[in-house]
């Protein structure tokens, strides 16, 4: 018999690993763990576009604001984060809606961008904005979320002249 078997046999103990019915009821459940995912942003540069609010980027009926940003800002925080085909939209001249977040009061909004010349895009239709009695010389800011594609919003400074 030990020549069939080249390695000898060891004896095997069986314990008892599966619990009977009425302790597996008796025991205390595990803890369940919620993940949470929590998004941050540098604050270095929490708003990459800002504009300081002429007196040409307020319209004549006083009720809308539109201004235009350099492509620097629309190179690096506009264009890069839109889809293929608002790219192209965008890039043959048409006027593109896009929702906008106010992050001061969370009021949801839009604004039209458009490329007017060179890569210069003109931003209007801020209304929100108007609402909140901007003057020349007040300081907005703006950020695109890349993940929920909208920009956020916010009032940086206001202006002292009257």
């Amino acid at each position: 018999m030990a020549a069939d078997y080249p390695y000898p046999m060891k004896e095997v103990n069986f314990y008892h690993f599966i619990q009977s019915k009425a302790a597996e009821e008796e025991r205390e459940p595990m803890k369940q763990t919620e993940k949470v995912l929590i998004r941050t942003q540098q604050v270095s540069n929490a708003w990459p576009i800002r504009k300081v609010i002429t007196k040409g980027d307020i319209k004549s009926d006083s009720k809308s604001i539109s201004f235009i940003l350099n492509d620097k800002e629309v190179g690096g925080y506009i264009v890069p984060y839109l889809t293929v085909e608002s790219r192209q939209y965008l890039l043959q001249g048409g006027s593109l809606s896009v929702n906008v977040l106010d992050n001061d009061d969370r009021n949801w909004s839009q604004l039209c961008l458009q490329l007017i010349k060179d890569n210069q895009v003109e931003v209007s239709g801020l209304e929100r904005l108007s609402r909140k009695s901007l003057k020349v010389g007040d300081e907005i800011a703006m950020c695109w979320d890349e993940s929920y594609a909208f920009f956020y919003y916010t009032i940086l400074s206001r202006s002292f002249v009257s």
